[in-house]
C-alpha cells in the first residue's frame, strides 16, 4: 500500500501542476505553440487520470482483495512517477516557446499571469519538496525499527583488536578480491578453516579492503556479520538479515521504502527465511535503479557460530535464490570452519559458489 500512496501523492502534485499550467493556457493566443502546450497538457492529465482510475479500482475492492491487489508491482509507480516527470518537464518546455512566440502587446497584457503562475509552481514546488521532506523523516522512523546487531558489524569496538600484518595471507587476499571485482563471479565465495587458522582477521582484512573501494568503486561492502557462539545476538541468526539490510539501505538508493513497508509486519521477529523474502529477496527484485552501483559484498564470519546448523543451510539457499534478482549484484563471503555437517550445506549450492579455500591448507599467516 505504502507504494500506492506515493503514487497518489505524485498525482495530486501533477493535478495541481495541471491547474496552473491550464489558468495561463487560457491566456495564450490561439496559435502552434498553444496547440503544443494543450497536447503537452492532454497527455500529462492522461496520465494522471490512468493513474487514478487504477487506485480507485482497488480501493472500491473487499477488505481482503484490496490488500491483495494494492501490492501491484512497485516499479509500476517508479514509472508512472517518472512518466509524470517527463511529461512535466515537456509541459514546462512548451509554456517556455509559447511565451516566446508571443507578441510584445501581448506580453505585456500576460506579465501579470504569467508571474502569477511562476509563484503557483514555485509554492507547489515548495509543498512537494515539504512533502517529500516528511516522507524520509516518516522512512527513517520505521526503519530506527529495524532490530540489528551493532556489536556484529566488523568496525564494532569487539573487532577493531584483531591485528594481521600487511603481508598476512597475500595470496588467499589476492583471491577473495579478484573475486568481488569479476563481473561473471559466483555469487558465495567459502573460506573454509580451522580454529585458529586467521578467518576472522582475513573477513576483517576484506571489510576494511571493500570500504575503501566503495562507493565510487567497482565494488563497495554491502553489510557484515560477525558470529562469535555464546555472545548473545551474534550468537544466533535470527538477526543476520535485519543488520545486514540495515547497511544495506545506506548502499542502495530506493531501498529504504521497501524496507519501511515490510517493518510494518514485524518482520524482525518471524524466521529467517521469511525476513529475508520481505527485507531482501522482494525488495530488490522490484526495485527500480536510475544510477549504476557497486558489487556490494555481504561479509558473514564464523557462519558455523550460530546457533542452529538448519539455519546455515537457510541462509546459504536463501542467498542462492538472489540468482533471480537482476537490478544489483549483491555476493555473499562466508567463513567456516569445514564440519561435515557444514560441507554438506556448501554442495548444495555448488553451481552458485566460486571454488572452496581451505585455509588450514595454506602456509600459516605472520600475525
Amino acid at each position: 500500500m505504502a507504494a500506492l500512496l506515493v503514487g497518489c501523492e505524485t498525482a495530486l502534485y501533477m493535478t495541481n501542476r495541471l491547474k496552473v499550467y491550464m489558468s495561463f493556457l487560457s491566456s495564450i493566443p490561439q496559435g502552434q505553440s498553444r496547440s503544443n502546450l494543450e497536447e503537452a497538457l492532454i497527455k500529462m492529465y492522461a496520465c494522471v487520470l490512468r493513474f487514478l482510475a487504477q487506485a480507485f479500482q482497488i480501493y472500491q475492492q473487499s477488505t481482503w482483495k484490496r490488500n491483495f491487489l494494492a501490492f501491484w508491482n512497485p516499479s509500476d509507480v517508479t514509472e508512472f512517477e517518472n512518466t509524470c516527470h517527463t511529461l512535466g518537464r515537456k509541459v514546462e518546455v512548451e509554456a517556455s516557446n509559447a511565451d516566446r512566440t508571443m507578441s510584445e502587446h501581448d506580453r505585456g497584457v500576460l506579465v501579470d499571469v504569467h508571474t502569477k503562475m511562476e509563484n503557483a509552481l514555485k509554492e507547489l514546488e515548495q509543498l512537494h519538496t515539504f512533502q517529500m521532506s516528511l516522507d524520509r523523516i516518516e522512512r527513517k522512523m520505521d526503519l530506527a525499527r529495524l532490530r540489528t546487531v551493532q556489536e556484529a558489524l566488523f568496525d564494532s569496538l569487539d573487532q577493531v583488536h584483531i591485528p594481521c600484518h600487511p603481508d598476512t595471507r597475500q595470496d588467499v587476499l589476492s583471491e577473495i578480491r579478484a573475486w568481488t571485482q569479476d563481473p561473471d563471479g559466483k555469487r558465495i565465495f567459502w573460506l573454509a578453516g580451522m580454529a585458529g587458522t586467521g578467518k576472522s582477521t582475513i573477513s576483517v582484512s576484506v571489510c576494511q579492503w571493500l570500504k575503501q573501494q566503495g562507493p565510487n568503486g567497482i565494488v563497495d561492502l554491502g553489510g557484515s556479520f560477525f558470529f562469535k557462539r555464546g555472545e548473545g545476538d551474534r550468537g544466533s541468526a535470527a538477526l543476520l538479515i535485519p543488520t545486514i539490510v540495515g547497511e544495506l539501505v545506506q548502499k542502495i538508493p530506493g531501498l529504504d521504502a521497501f524496507v519501511a513497508r515490510a517493518l510494518d509486519t514485524n518482520i524482525c521477529s518471524k524466521a529467517v527465511s521469511e525476513q529475508f523474502k520481505k527485507l531482501v529477496f522482494e525488495p530488490l527484485k522490484d526495485l527500480a535503479l536510475n544510477t549504476q552501483c557497486p558489487i556490494l559484498v555481504v561479509v558473514v564470519d564464523g557462519l558455523d557460530e550460530c546457533a542452529k546448523v538448519e539455519d546455515i543451510k537457510t541462509v546459504l539457499t536463501l542467498w542462492e535464490s538472489l540468482s533471480q534478482v537482476h537490478t544489483i549484484s549483491l555476493r555473499l563471503f562466508v567463513t567456516t570452519r569445514p564440519e561435515v555437517s557444514i560441507r554438506s550445506a556448501f554442495r548444495t549450492i555448488a553451481a552458485n559458489r566460486q571454488p572452496d579455500v581451505e585455509l588450514h591448507e595454506v602456509p600459516p599467516p605472520n600475525c
